[in-house]
This record gives C-alpha cells, sequence and structure tokens, in this order.
C-alpha cells in the first residue's frame, strides 16, 4: 500500500511541473546487466541505465530528473529468467515492468514502455579447478599397535588458492577453507603399522566467496597406508615386579615393589598386589597378577604379555629346611611336643579369657575347654657363618566349646610355637630358647573382634 499512496505524491509534483507534456520513455533500451563470476557458475546484476535520467530531461525540460529518478526506483521492476549458474553463451529474457497504470504516467507528464529483452551471456571466466585431495597432510606418531593420526592440509594449498583467485589472500584463503571444507579420517587412534585408513575431503559446502574467486573446490576419499610408527616394548609382570620376605620360616610375609628396570614414567600404571603373610615350604610357590592400565602403557611404546609371576621363597633359607632333626631322637622330640602343648594349652585359656572378658562375650563367660586336637612339627637349620642354629616351629590346631545357651560353633583357634636355637646339651637333653606362642583367630572371629593376631592364610595350612 506505501508504494501507490508515494507514487501519486510524486505524480502530483511531476503534473505541477509537465504543465501538461507527455514525455514516451523505452525502458527496455535502458536495461542494464552485469554477469560476474565464473563460467558455469556465474550470476547476473539487473538494473536501470543511468542514461534514462539524462535523456529524460532533455526530452521534457519540465521532468525533475531526482523526481523521474524516485519515480523509477519506486514503481520500475526488473526480473531475468535466470540469473545464476550462468555459462558464456545462454540466452537469457530481461523483463522491465511497472506498478503504476498508464492513466498515471501519463497524469505525470510520462509513459514508460516496458516488455522484455534477450541478451547473451559472456565474459565469465573459466574456473581454475583445485583438487583439496592432492594437498592432505598426514602426520602419524606414537607406536605400532598405539599409534594416532592427525590430518589436515598442506601449507602450499592455501598458497595456490591465494595465486589462482582475483584477489584473496593466503590468511583468507585458510579460513575459508577452515571455515566450509571438512577432513576427516575414519580412524586415527590404536594403529598399527600396516592399517589402511580412509580420509574424506567434504567439500559440498565449500564457500561462495571461493566461486567468486574464480575456483572451483573438489573433494573426495584418499586411502593411506600406515607406516613408520616405533616398535613397542614387550615385558612381563615377572621383568618388572621385585618382592621381598620378612619373617621366620616357613611363616613369611612378602612385601611387592616395582623393580629398578620399570621405567619412572610407567609406574603411575601399575597396581601390585598388596603385602600377603603365607607358608612356604621348601620348593613351594604362589603365584600373583599385577593389573596395569594398557592405554597408558601402549601410549608410551609398551605391552604387556603375561601379567601372572609365581612368588618362591627358597631363596629365604628354605633350602636348609628339614623335616626333622636327625640328631634328636623320637623320645628327645616327644618330651618338647609335650612341653610345648602345655604351653600351647595354657595360651590358648588365656588368650580365649582375655577375648571373653573385654571383647563382650565373644565365647559366653567362660571357657569350658581347650582341647588341642593336632600337632603340625616344621623344623629348620640355618647355619650361620659359626654355627648351626636349629628352629622349632609347632602348630595346634586349639577347640573350645561354648557355655549354655550359645550355638554351636565351626571356628577353630590355632596356636603356633615357635622354639629358636634347639640343640642337644651333653647327656643327650634337647635344650632350646624360650619359646614364642602366638594365638592365631580365623577370619570370621578377626571381623567380629577387629582383634587382627595374623593373616596366616589358614586355609592353606592342612594339618594331616
Amino acid at each position: 500500500m506505501k508504494k501507490p499512496i508515494l507514487f501519486l505524491t510524486l505524480l502530483i509534483v511531476l503534473l505541477l511541473g509537465a504543465c501538461g507534456r507527455t514525455t514516451e520513455i523505452d525502458l527496455t533500451e535502458y536495461i542494464h546487466y552485469e554477469t560476474g563470476g565464473v563460467n558455469g557458475k556465474g550470476k547476473m546484476f539487473l538494473s536501470v541505465d543511468e542514461r534514462l535520467y539524462a535523456d529524460a530531461a532533455a526530452k521534457n525540460e519540465k521532468l525533475s530528473v531526482d523526481a523521474l529518478r524516485k519515480i523509477v526506483e519506486q514503481d520500475v521492476t526488473l526480473s531475468a529468467a535466470k540469473d545464476r549458474l550462468l555459462s558464456n553463451g545462454d540466452e537469457v529474457e530481461i523483463k522491465i515492468s511497472c506498478v503504476s497504470s498508464e492513466e498515471q504516467q501519463k497524469a505525470a507528464g510520462v509513459r514508460f514502455v516496458t516488455g522484455s529483452r534477450t541478451v547473451t551471456v559472456s565474459g565469465l571466466r573459466e574456473a581454475a579447478e583445485i583438487d583439496l585431495t592432492g594437498d592432505i597432510l598426514i602426520g602419524v606418531q606414537g607406536f605400532d599397535g598405539a599409534g594416532t593420526l592427525s590430518v589436515g592440509f598442506a601449507e602450499k594449498l592455501y598458497n595456490t588458492v591465494a595465486d589462482l583467485s582475483r584477489d584473496m589472500t593466503t590468511e583468507q584463503a585458510r579460513e575459508l577453507l577452515a571455515a566450509s571444507v571438512a577432513l576427516s579420517a575414519d580412524k586415527t587412534s590404536g594403529l598399527s603399522n600396516g592399517d589402511t585408513v580412509r580420509i574424506m575431503v567434504d567439500a559440498s559446502n565449500v564457500n561462495a566467496a571461493f566461486m567468486e574467486q574464480g575456483l572451483v573446490l573438489t573433494g573426495g576419499e584418499v586411502t593411506y597406508a600406515v607406516a613408520g610408527l616405533q616398535p613397542l616394548t614387550h615385558f612381563t609382570a615377572s621383568d618388572y615386579v621385585s618382592y621381598t620376605f620378612t619373617g621366620t620360616a616357613p611363616y613369611l610375609t612378602v612385601d611387592f615393589s616395582l623393580s629398578e628396570k620399570v621405567p619412572q614414567e610407567l609406574a603411575p600404571y601399575f597396581t601390585l598386589p598388596g603385602s600377603r603373610r603365607l607358608t612356604f615350604r621348601k620348593g613351594e610357590s604362589r603365584d600373583f597378577e599385577i593389573k596395569y592400565n594398557e592405554a597408558e602403557l601402549k601410549l608410551r611404546g609398551y605391552v604387556c604379555d603375561e601379567t601372572a609371576f609365581s612368588v618362591s621363597a627358597d631363596g629365604f633359607e628354605l633350602e636348609k629346611y628339614l623335616e626333622e632333626l636327625s640328631e634328636i631322637g623320637e623320645a628327645e622330640m616327644q618330651k618338647v611336643l609335650d612341653e610345648t602343648g602345655e604351653r600351647a594349652y595354657a595360651e590358648a585359656v588365656n588368650e580365649t579369657k582375655h577375648l571373653t572378658y573385654n571383647e563382650g562375650n565373644v565365647f559366653g563367660d567362660t571357657v569350658k575347654k581347650v582341647t588341642l586336637l593336632s600337632t603340625m612339627l616344621f623344623v629348620r637349620k640355618h647355619y650361620s657363618d659359626t654355627e648351626a642354629l636349629n628352629y622349632l616351629a609347632l602348630l595346634y590346631r586349639a577347640d573350645y566349646s561354648l557355655t549354655s545357651g550359645y550355638d554351636s560353633h565351626d571356628d577353630k583357634l590355632y596356636v603356633m610355637v615357635i622354639c629358636e636355637n634347639v640343640r642337644l646339651d651333653a647327656s643327650g637333653t634337647v635344650m632350646y630358647d624360650e619359646p614364642t606362642i602366638e594365638v592365631m583367630l580365623p577370619d570370621s572371629l578377626e571381623e567380629n573382634i577387629a582383634v587382627r593376631k595374623a593373616d596366616y592364610e589358614l586355609e592353606e595350612i592342612k594339618a594331616e
């Protein structure tokens, strides 16, 4: 609604100035067009030729050029049957029309002749085609089996685009490529030598600025065979784990640590077994396993082939462990067993009373009896630089019954007596230092009374 109102106002102004004279103007003679871009992707730009105003003023000096320009800008419309994706040689029909009626034009002192004109497109530049797949920069790093790949465009591509364009700078080419071209690979990590990687260049959304610069960019897919990754260093858990023993054989505590062979950068990615207290006899070993962060180790060039390792206490003087002392006779040995058995019994009774008193009736108000059910004999010889020292280790399994009103139980107490420096005197009597006595509780009782006597792994001690 605004155009007709404005136009009528302008017509009144022209009517007053034209004084009844009518000037005919053939608008088809004043169609101005320009084409730009590259052949096949050209564009057409339309406008009214500036000659119109000078020619109209020459025909009718009463017509104001400024007023006529306003009428033309508001009233005249140009359109082309096709104005983009043009090629040289295309014929394009251009139409020119007016909003106002012929009577309105005459009242203003002008009569516009409208119609169409067919023009032939020419002058479009031939596009320079650039295959983006020819300038992909591929980088691989890392180790065989854990390699990584990165992709980008080589620096020369940006220079090529700038050189072939009309007036684009290298930096502009870099920014436009980054904004309009998608560069990707189907696999970028965990690579091994010989792997084939597909690299895709998607140029379907190439910025129109390249076309205006006379450039056509094409993408596609290329394949790349991975090579040059460094070999991984293989190791086993036994290569990297050290352990030490403490205690008195056959009851030893084993502690684990990383050996000096482990590269310092790898240390945070290993998890070692916790300290364990175990029984070892000559020739026995225990199997353990380490945990580690596989991905982090591979990134640093290492891979573990075997996580399990064995621990043997043969180096902890067990090679001199004997099942019996040949110089001690059966009768003398029985005396030792009787004496140590009494000590074990007394210690077990004392310990259970202690637990009853302090731990809230774990066993009941009183312990009716403690029966030494069996013994296990472990004797070893330790040879110092000057003399042979014999150690006698006796393990008793103690049973007990509860006071009335308490449920029966399956838990057992174990009493270990260690006699050091066992020897025979001149009369053949067995002598030994004051024995060390320890009462060991099974796991179920340890949890209830929170008294940790020793983690002996009782299931491995078999009373035969």
